[in-house]
């Protein structure tokens, strides 16, 4: 299992890579080395090594651009302008941040520099599928704790992993569509071709919630409200790689909690999976077929 990394370590060395200054990161032991150009260092070829990813650099995180957009932010015309013209020709990042201090707002750019990074350095451990504590996202991040409340989820907090539940959104389909696709044949009727565009036009019609381990969904479930008559579950779907953790539960119990006035019901063809979390059967479902005198 791979460690977890807190985001704001990945931001600091990420922050220290610029010309002629290297960071890496190694994956599988949470260690990091660095190294410049401009020292004595071995003569290690880490982008060769098992393990370890190469951060990227103060550049690519693109600070300058970080300043103009936080220029944009400040209310104040005059200040912002001033700004706004520190960031003409050359030393501009010298110019910029003695303006931010002359003007007052040095401490307001720092803050929103330091969110920047966090946001860069969640960017590149979610390319690169590397664990981190979510603890440090910025409150108004979409991935953050109190985003997630804010949109009615519930978060499981286990030993290795912070789970999540809540409504589907939008913003998921990529993410859905991969998860059923990775099912393969079995699910084709929802992801296959033309069949994708009929799906998504079902979902928008029913209720969805999806499963999110350590931010990546990875488990999901489909329902109809028959207004208020009962809810009923028509999908249920978890990640082969994530099975055993009890993830299909996480959701139907959340679909239970949305819906705590009517009956949830499963259109179930795995009842031993469902008699095992202790649901009961209650009736039975038959295919209508055409008849002959129609």
């Amino acid at each position: 299992m791979k460690p977890t990394v807190k985001l704001s370590d990945i931001a600091m060395h990420i922050e220290m890579a610029s010309d002629g200054t290297y960071s890496f990161y190694n994956e599988l032991t949470g260690e990091f080395y660095w190294y410049s150009d401009f020292g004595d260092h071995d003569d290690r070829d880490l982008d060769e090594e098992e393990g370890w990813l190469r951060l990227p650099s103060q550049r690519d995180a693109d600070e300058y651009g970080m300043m103009s957009d936080f220029a944009d932010t400040v209310n104040d015309a005059r200040k912002r302008e001033q700004l706004e013209f520190a960031l003409s020709g050359k030393g501009a990042f010298r110019r910029f941040k003695d303006s931010a201090n002359r003007l007052g707002v040095a401490e307001a750019w720092y803050a929103y520099r330091d969110k920047c990074y966090l946001e860069f350095a969640r960017d590149w451990c979610d390319e690169e599928d590397v664990p981190y504590d979510r603890a440090e996202l910025p409150k108004d991040d979409p991935d953050s704790d109190d985003a997630l409340l804010k949109r009615g989820a519930i978060i499981i907090e286990t030993p290795e992993h912070k789970i999540a539940t809540r409504r589907y959104e939008e913003s998921d389909e990529d993410a859905l569509f991969a998860l059923l696709e990775r099912e393969g044949d079995e699910w084709q009727d929802y992801w296959k071709g033309a069949n994708r565009a009929k799906y998504m036009k079902a979902l928008s019609g029913s209720v969805a919630y999806v499963l999110l381990e350590d931010g990546e969904l990875c488990g999901y479930a489909r329902c109809r409200d028959d207004d208020g008559y009962g809810l009923y579950v028509y999908d249920l779907l978890v990640d082969k790689r994530h099975r055993g953790n009890e993830y299909g539960r996480f959701l139907l119990e959340h679909v239970r909690f949305d819906y705590r006035e009517a009956p949830v019901y499963v259109m179930s063809d795995v009842n031993p999976y469902y008699e095992k979390l202790g649901y009961e059967a209650e009736g039975t479902i038959f295919i209508v077929k055409p008849q002959k005198n129609y």
